[in-house]
């Protein structure tokens, strides 16, 4: 799993200077880090982190399309990596080891 999101950093990394594929290269690195949130969190947190703030305030093709079409497209991406994290975060506290001491 830790290759798997260092994998997910690296591409979401790289997603930033991509300008019309970076928006779903930042999709699929955000599902990586569902997939290993719960065995590495600070990775896939970091990944979460860095693909919100791409979408949001990076993406110029973002900001076009807002400005042609409406903000419903931006909210859209924007909301995806929000939800995918919470998602994360509850299946990492419902998934984490629990130590007990017997």
């Amino acid at each position: 799993m830790k290759a798997l999101s260092i994998v997910g950093l690296i591409f979401a990394i790289i997603s930033i200077f991509i300008p019309i594929f970076g928006i779903l290269i930042a999709m699929l690195c955000s599902l990586l880090a569902l997939i290993t949130f719960v065995k590495q969190p600070t990775i896939s947190g970091a990944i979460f982190g860095i693909n919100i703030f791409s979408t949001a305030f990076l993406s110029p093709v973002l900001a076009s399309i807002a400005a042609n079409s409406g903000i419903d497209t931006y909210l859209f991406f924007v909301k995806y990596h929000v939800v995918l994290m919470f998602v994360a975060f509850i299946l990492y506290f419902i998934f984490r080891k629990k130590n007990s001491v017997a």
